[in-house]
């Protein structure tokens, strides 16, 4: 008879164990959705050094004070080089390039760095008006493209306008385009 007994606390206690293993096991589910859904949305706050404004970066989105920051970096890593800093430049805009246009970025780019390099040609350009549109994920910048041979001979110093598609990916901004706008 005590055995029977004991072996029913035993089934008992075996029941009430994995009562509790499920209730963690719910409960880890729970925890690791909600933390998923915090940092996926989570809202990070930069306040660079040389930027009066503050701006913000969640999963998919930014501020238009990031993406004006954004647009002349990128504008100034494409349009600015010399015959000895055009590879440079270039390499370090592709780390902006998304996935999809990567290869037609550094195949373009490495084909214009040869001319550049050749050709001794200077280029640079100054923004004066960036606009955003978050609709279609573009911004446009406009300002005077200068251009010119190691003999300072201005090849070009005209009013130019550039469109660039990005797309931001984990908080992260990524180029998808930068194309010539033609008036």
């Amino acid at each position: 008879k005590r055995y029977l007994e004991e072996k029913e606390n035993l089934k008992q206690s075996n029941k009430l164990l994995k009562f509790f293993v499920v209730i963690i096991g719910i409960a880890v589910i729970i925890n690791t959705f909600i933390v998923y859904t915090l940092t996926k949305n989570q809202k990070t706050v930069i306040i660079p050094p040389i930027y009066s404004d503050q701006y913000f970066i969640t999963g998919s989105d930014a501020s238009d004070e990031y993406l004006y920051s954004m647009a002349k970096f990128v504008s100034f890593l494409i349009l600015n080089y010399n015959p000895g800093t055009v590879r440079t430049q270039f390499n370090h805009f592709l780390k902006f390039c998304s996935p999809d246009s990567f290869t037609k970025f550094k195949d373009t780019l490495y084909i214009l760095a040869d001319k550049v390099e050749t050709g001794q040609v200077s280029s640079s350009f100054y923004p004066n008006r960036v606009k955003i549109n978050r609709g279609e994920k573009s911004i446009e910048v406009e300002g005077v493209l200068d251009q010119y041979t190691q003999g300072k001979q201005f090849i070009t110093n005209e009013s130019k306008r550039y469109r660039i598609q990005y797309e931001i990916i984990n908080g992260f901004f990524r180029v998808k385009s930068f194309e010539e706008v033609k008036s």
